[in-house]
């Protein structure tokens, strides 16, 4: 009985402990494409649909946060395609990373049709490993 009484109060304070965890604060994202080719409009799509779907980030409508008179830099993914042949099975993309008004990252791929949500999803852990990197720096 004793054992059964100890095991119930184990049980009753994890139980707690998992359920007072304060939710994890998602981030906000600005993104903006210029992707005028087949393949560029589709990974933006995907970007888009990752970002709309993450445990993590949200979609913000600008490249600032403002609480009250207060005005914050936010994470903005900054993307152009281009295409790279005439069957527009392939596309160039250039994706820069920037917080606010600064400058963190830029990298150049290049895409096939056939790898649209590879693709996305690549750019979406690049910004993540940014964002990490960024703040263990703080």
């Amino acid at each position: 009985m004793k054992r059964l009484a100890m095991c119930l109060a184990i049980l009753a304070i994890m139980t707690a402990k998992v359920f007072a965890q304060a939710p994890v604060r998602k981030i906000p994202i600005f993104f903006q494409c210029t992707c005028d080719d087949p393949v560029g409009s589709r990974i933006a799509t995907a970007v888009r649909d990752l970002i709309a779907t993450s445990p993590r980030y949200f979609k913000s409508g600008s490249e600032f946060n403002q609480q009250g008179a207060n005005v914050f830099p936010i994470w903005s993914i900054r993307m152009v395609t281009r295409d790279t042949d005439e069957n527009a099975s392939r596309s160039m993309i250039a994706v820069a990373f920037t917080r606010g008004l600064f400058f963190q990252t830029l990298s150049v791929q290049s895409c096939g049709s056939l790898r649209v949500k590879e693709c996305a999803e690549g750019i979406l852990a690049d910004l993540d490993r940014q964002i990490t990197e960024f703040n263990s720096v703080q």
